[in-house]
């Protein structure tokens, strides 16, 4: 039997700040937000960003590109998968929500780094207790066989 530190290395004690932020892309005062955001992400300083609503423009422009470049987002704690996912928001739309959810882990199964490790994040739009949320932590069927992750403390 080999232990858990021979498979993985010692354990590595450390902090990540992760924060999601749906920046409801270009409705409303926009060009205001978008400068409050870029003020709010230098004054919090996070390690990780997933956005959700960023805008596109006709260029091919992106504001996640935009404020990655403002800001410098790129971290020195190694490499990670950053998945974002913003799903439907009316209460009912459960269903629809699982189903997505169901998407984005095949792509994350498919896509993702062996070795990052992995961060999920987004606008679920739905309580924990949810069944969408407790399929992915665990509480409820899951969206693939095996794959659980770990709700974040706050």
């Amino acid at each position: 039997m080999v232990s858990s530190e021979e498979s993985y290395g010692p354990l590595v004690t450390t902090t990540v700040r992760v924060m999601t932020w749906n920046l409801w892309g270009r409705f409303g005062p926009w060009v205001e937000r978008e400068a409050a955001v870029v003020d709010t992400l230098a004054d919090l300083d996070p390690d990780i960003v997933a956005l959700q609503e960023c805008w596109v423009d006709d260029t091919g422009a992106d504001q996640a590109a935009v404020l990655g470049e403002r800001l410098g987002i790129d971290g020195q704690r190694g490499p990670f998968d950053v998945w974002s996912v913003a799903l439907d928001w009316p209460l009912h739309a459960s269903e629809a929500r699982q189903h997505a959810l169901r998407h984005l882990v095949g792509l994350v199964q498919h896509e993702r780094t062996p070795s990052a490790l992995l961060v999920a994040a987004g606008d679920l739009n739905a309580p924990p207790d949810s069944d969408e949320v407790r399929m992915l932590t665990g509480g409820a069927p899951v969206a693939a066989p095996g794959f659980v992750l770990r709700d974040a403390p706050w």
